[in-house]
């Protein structure tokens, strides 16, 4: 993410059903130094988590960053269920290890987040495409597209949910507002399940990290 693209985006995720995109980026407004330019690039803009309000890695100018990060990334498949995991260190002052841990089977994925880090607050952000509107039923969100179907977003270990909006800048210049589905936590351990369909979810707790999920 240095040179060309320099956003604060490791870890993201991003989601598409069919054709249709679910989860999106931000985008880039411009290139010109500015609240847009300083927008698109922020871990805020992303979906992935933020530790506080840091950054992973400060900026060094409009194209630049100050510094990089340490990251590696690796799969498995068990049976029907394969995994990716992101792992990623930070080298700045707010120093943090964040690692991220998708599951996916034909029918759910599962998003877990597991930080390293002297903070007190992580925030999860999902970016809704603005072709899909979003709303909420006690802790769980669901992604509305335009034909009615859903995608419901269940919580685990995030103690709150808010639906805020934000820019989302399809091509240069242009600028929609769009849902973003913010979750915020004091665990260290969290994620959230994306579900396809109406199923039944159970999920126990060992420790501070250790979490087994019947489905």
């Amino acid at each position: 993410n240095k040179m060309a693209h320099t956003h604060n985006d490791p870890g993201k995720s991003l989601m598409w059903k069919g054709d249709t995109r679910g989860i999106a980026d931000t985008g880039v407004f411009d290139y010109q130094a500015g609240e847009n330019r300083s927008v698109s690039r922020s871990v805020k803009s992303h979906n992935t988590v933020q530790v506080d309000e840091a950054e992973p890695v400060n900026y060094g100018g409009r194209f630049r960053m100050s510094g990089a990060i340490i990251s590696r990334t690796t799969t498995a498949t068990v049976s029907r269920v394969s995994a990716v995991t992101a792992q990623y260190e930070t080298g700045e002052r707010d120093q943090y290890q964040h690692r991220r841990t998708v599951f996916r089977d034909d029918s759910w994925l599962f998003v877990r987040d597991d930080i390293q880090s002297e903070a007190s607050q992580y925030t999860s952000r999902l970016h809704a495409h603005p072709d899909v509107s979003v709303r909420r039923d006690g802790k769980d969100v669901y992604f509305v597209r335009e034909d009615g179907s859903e995608l419901r977003v269940k919580p685990i270990q995030l103690e709150e949910v808010d639906i805020e909006t934000g820019p989302y800048f399809p091509r240069f210049g242009v600028e929609i507002e769009r849902d973003v589905v913010e979750f915020r936590t004091s665990n260290q351990a969290f994620g959230y399940f994306i579900l396809d369909e109406d199923i039944d979810i159970e999920v126990e707790f060992e420790g501070l990290s250790q979490m087994t999920a019947h489905i």
